[in-house]
């Protein structure tokens, strides 16, 4: 049985990034935490963000396009200390690019120390500096890339620290002018203090590499918050509803006592991604009204969730993952599929798409107002 838990939320100093290339500058203000990752590249190979994860060890996040063949390196400027050859992850998606830097001994000091490093491949170097500023890990977090309105990303923080208690919150708008809007409509917000606004302004979709502008916001998320206990990677259109008890208890729990049957036995097995079937809604029947009003209009959904597996979202636990790509755990332990009773999450489909075409026979077949039970 689930143990009761009241939501957990804090306030923390927050530390600004505001990057002129490649230089990346740090200022403190209060409460929200505002990041500009460095993006550069070391001849062709891009990448999106680097950070420390550990005091010998820098990762890099960037999109994928070709096997790794490089071999690049990691001067860190203060220490004097060089990295090993950067070892990629392998993503068979091919999707992501994930490299892993390691350094023999301590190159990354306490927080807000300055990071100075160069990074080569033998004939291209590239100099980057910024700011070590650790995330306050949280309990459970959500992360999301988006360019929807302030007022909508605002709502579904909003739902989901009320009816779930997620005490900390990763938006990535994918361009500048969304963050800069919704950065300040933010920060005006009494939400703020549980908000971590990313600026991940690259390709949604990348020349071979699909939808990297997703995936690699996923793995960042998952290695640059890897502190925190769950991360669930979804969209704004996507509302989690539970069923039963406090639905972080129970995803830790099962997380920590799931068992497995193997070779007639049960064994106890690692879960490193805990995933939610998806319920699709139409278009509401041609529901007019505010985009805002959007939980009480599209009301009418399809009659069962999707198949196990298909559509679905997932919660992970960061130390347990190497690579997610959009719906699956691509590298790493054990997907579990929560059952539809115990929680779900409803897809809007139609909010992004008001002028799409709905199959209105199956995503309208059966009026749905369970949501309007949690206000």
């Amino acid at each position: 049985m689930a143990r009761p838990a009241g939501r957990q939320s804090r306030l923390i100093p927050v530390a600004i990034f505001a990057s002129v290339q490649p230089l990346v500058q740090c200022a403190l203000v209060v409460m929200m935490i505002i990041l500009r990752p460095t993006k550069f590249r070391v001849g062709d190979t891009e990448l999106y963000d680097v950070f420390p994860v550990s005091e010998d060890t820098l990762v890099g996040i960037g999109p994928f396009t070709g096997e790794y063949t490089k071999t690049i390196t990691v001067l860190d400027r203060r220490s004097g200390m060089r990295s090993k050859p950067g070892v990629a992850v392998k993503d068979s998606h091919q999707h992501t690019l994930i490299l892993l830097f390691k350094f023999d001994g301590r190159a990354f000091g306490p927080a807000n120390q300055r990071c100075g490093l160069l990074f080569s491949d033998g004939q291209h170097d590239a100099a980057v500096e910024f700011d070590c500023v650790p995330v306050e890990p949280a309990r459970a977090s959500m992360s999301t890339l988006t360019i929807e309105s302030s007022d909508l990303v605002l709502k579904w923080v909003d739902y989901h620290h009320r009816t779930l208690g997620i005490d900390r919150f990763h938006i990535y708008s994918n361009s500048v002018e969304h963050f800069s809007a919704f950065t300040e409509a933010a920060s005006a917000s009494p939400l703020r203090d549980m908000i971590t606004a990313v600026l991940w302004d690259v390709p949604y979709r990348y020349p071979g590499a699909s939808i990297s502008g997703q995936t690699t916001q996923q793995n960042h998320s998952i290695y640059r918050f890897g502190r925190d206990g769950l991360i669930g990677l979804f969209d704004v259109d996507e509302y989690i509803v539970p069923n039963a008890g406090n639905l972080v208890d129970v995803m830790m729990d099962t997380a920590n006592d799931f068992l497995l049957m193997q070779e007639y036995k049960f064994s106890r097995v690692p879960v490193g991604a805990i995933s939610l079937q998806c319920l699709m809604f139409g278009c509401g029947r041609g529901a007019g009204g505010s985009r805002m009003s959007f939980l009480e209009d599209m009301r009418w959904s399809a009659t069962e969730p999707e198949p196990k597996w298909i559509r679905q979202k997932c919660f992970v636990l960061p130390p347990k993952i190497k690579v997610f790509s959009v719906h699956m755990v691509v590298d790493g332990s054990v997907t579990y599929c929560l059952p539809p009773s115990i929680a779900r999450f409803y897809h809007y489909h139609f909010l992004g798409k008001p002028q799409g075409k709905c199959d209105c026979d199956k995503y309208c077949a059966t009026e749905n107002t369970d949501i309007a039970r949690f206000g």
